[in-house]
């Protein structure tokens, strides 16, 4: 189901680290769509529950922000999580993480179809694509040189999964004092509870240090602003 938790009951966004963009210092990173999260019949799908959107929800509010990015030439990069076919990168991920998978667990080997950016979503042929057997995607990339390259200060983060990938991001964002944007409606998290706290959870830790949570409605809004204010 899409988002149907109001953000301010569970929260105090008050505070922001951005509350406002410059659009020439914006990157847009659009984490682990890919076809194990986002198709109810792959391993790794993520049901949502509770008033929390599905990887299947993620879908399309991904790509209504990655399309309204491009029309304001905000920069947009992927990353894909998966692990060598040999395993030599998996390091203790086969210990313990692939366990929580809902549907019984996926390898992610690179190769794999599920390890594949879902087909539906407006990826553009030359945009970065970032692989790696972390959940951060500054680790073992070169995703902060990119940033650092381009003299980014705010970066949006939307994909999957709430509670690993992209808080582990925002994290490393805010290490790196970036400004980190997490769309709550267009993202998802892994959960056994049919309520999904980890996402709620998740979403209050990222609002509470590390970055600003917000709505797809509230970030068109900050650019519409962005927009008038550069005019």
């Amino acid at each position: 189901m899409p988002l149907e938790i109001d953000l301010d009951q569970l929260m105090d966004r008050s505070v922001r680290l951005a509350p406002g963009f410059d659009l020439s210092r914006t990157w847009l990173h659009v984490t682990d769509m890919q076809t194990t999260c986002t198709d109810p019949s792959a391993s790794g799908y993520i049901r949502g529950g509770g008033g929390t959107p599905s990887g299947d929800d993620c879908v399309t509010a991904c790509n209504d922000i990655i399309d309204r990015a491009r029309e304001l030439a905000i920069p947009v990069s992927w990353s894909r999580w998966g692990v060598r076919a040999d395993g030599l990168d998996a390091g203790l991920y086969n210990d313990k993480v692939r366990f929580w998978y809902p549907n019984g667990g996926s390898d992610g080997k690179f190769g794999d179809a599920e390890t594949e950016i879902d087909p539906r979503m407006h990826y553009q042929e030359g945009e970065p694509v970032f692989d790696r057997p972390k959940f951060s995607v500054f680790n073992g990339t070169t995703f902060e040189n990119m940033l650092t390259a381009n003299r980014i200060e705010y970066l949006i983060l939307v994909g999957l999964s709430t509670s690993y990938c992209i808080r582990n991001t925002a994290i490393d964002a805010w290490n790196l004092n970036i400004r980190s944007v997490v769309v709550a409606d267009a993202t998802a998290a892994y959960d056994h509870d049919p309520e999904n706290p980890a996402y709620r959870e998740a979403l209050k830790n990222i609002q509470g240090t590390y970055g600003d949570v917000v709505t797809s409605p509230e970030l068109f809004a900050m650019f519409d602003n962005a927009t008038a204010k550069a005019a």
